[in-house]
């Protein structure tokens, strides 16, 4: 009787722990790196052209992201403007090879995020955003969105479809 009022209690509390949300089920800590610009509509270009317009859109976009991030509470932002002078002077992320998972360890994140706005002419455009494991270096997820348009609109669409339809997806918004 009473090994079985033990296995009953042990069984209960496994329940509890199932459902309440364990510590495995805690939101992920990510470092979300600026969004860095791949115009590819300028190869070949002996002076290629640094847009304004498109310098600030990639402020609005990582910004955007990290907004939407926090609004769904899907992961715990880490503070990387400490790490400013370190994550300039080794742009472009897209192309370093494990300064991402550096940048992101010394940030105290469990995740790095990198987002890249692939342009292939003013009207064709891709926003592509990866998620790598910073103690593996190994990329966990990798997500993309095509944009049709070079403008904030065009550009905040492709992050919103990223973030509602492909990383939050089966999750509760």
């Amino acid at each position: 009787m009473r090994t079985s009022i033990l296995i009953a209690g042990w069984f209960f509390a496994a329940c509890v722990a199932a459902f309440a949300g364990s510590p495995a089920r805690a939101a992920q800590s990510v470092a979300i790196f600026p969004f860095e610009l791949l115009d590819q509509s300028q190869d070949g270009e002996l002076f290629p052209k640094v847009r304004p317009e498109e310098t600030k859109r990639l402020a609005l976009l990582t910004q955007d992201l990290k907004d939407r991030l926090v609004a769904a509470k899907a992961y715990q932002i880490a503070d990387v403007t400490p790490l400013a002078a370190e994550i300039k002077s080794a742009s472009p992320l897209h192309k370093c090879d494990d300064c991402v998972t550096s940048l992101a360890k010394k940030s105290g994140a469990d995740l790095a995020m990198l987002g890249l706005v692939q342009k292939f002419s003013d009207t064709l455009l891709s926003v592509n955003i990866q998620i790598v494991d910073a103690r593996s270096g190994a990329v966990v997820k990798t997500y993309s969105a095509g944009v049709q348009g070079n403008t904030d609109e065009g550009w905040l669409r492709g992050v919103s479809y990223i973030v509602r339809n492909k990383m939050l997806e089966g999750t509760s918004q």
